[in-house]
């Protein structure tokens, strides 16, 4: 559900990038920067859960996926489809979570889905 514009002129342009602006200088990053970062760890720690205990972590994946699901449910969303999404992100990411955990080839973090 995106959200509305509600300013048609340039105005929030240059709203956002005096806000970007204000951000680089501080060198504090955005609240998506921030949200995928979490999202790399989470899936990093997942991979540590299911390479250690794979009967114990898939549940513990499953039930993490589940409570995400219910939260995007309460805001309107299909379950069904937020699953998809998240089990997506977390149990089929991008190759780049793993260079960004640095993981690309440790076989100690290999996950069977």
């Amino acid at each position: 559900m995106a959200r509305p514009i509600r300013i048609e002129d340039d105005t929030h342009r240059r709203e956002q990038r005096k806000y970007r602006d204000s951000l680089d200088r501080r060198r504090e990053p955005e609240v998506g920067r921030a949200d995928t970062a979490v999202t790399v760890a989470v899936y990093g720690l997942m991979r540590e859960i299911c390479s250690k205990d794979w009967v114990r972590g898939s549940a513990s994946r499953d039930a993490f996926i589940n409570r995400a699901a219910d939260v995007l449910a309460a805001q309107g969303y299909s379950r069904e489809r937020a699953v998809t999404v998240i089990r997506r992100r977390l149990v089929k990411p991008p190759r780049r979570f793993d260079a960004l955990l640095g993981l690309e080839d440790d076989p100690r973090y290999e996950i069977i889905s």
